[in-house]
């Protein structure tokens, strides 16, 4: 199987959950149209960096309901975060403005 054909959750766990809790139909339509880049081969057409922001703005802020920086005094999602000795592309946790400085 191809890498992108492979199932990121169990397909057996994933069913039990959307039994008691459905995707709403916002976000069952953007995570459609992000399978549809998938599927047509056009996301295979951009660059990493290019679909990057896209990806993280439809997953982690509109499905999933992460706040980024702007959204208020604390955030939960950081992109380009300095980790250690280096940095990565995206981080999940607790930030403010606070503790940038």
């Amino acid at each position: 199987m191809g890498m992108l054909r492979e199932p990121l959750l169990n397909k057996r766990l994933l069913n039990k959950r959307l039994a008691v809790a459905p995707i709403p139909p916002a976000h069952a339509q953007a995570l459609h149209r992000w399978a549809d880049s998938i599927r047509d081969g056009s996301i295979t057409m951009q660059k990493e960096t290019g679909i990057r922001r896209p990806f993280l703005q439809m997953l982690f802020v509109e499905v999933l309901g992460y706040t980024g920086f702007g959204s208020g005094a604390e955030w939960n999602i950081q992109d380009e975060h300095t980790a250690g000795s280096g940095s990565v592309d995206v981080a999940l946790g607790r930030f403010s403005a606070m503790q940038e400085r």
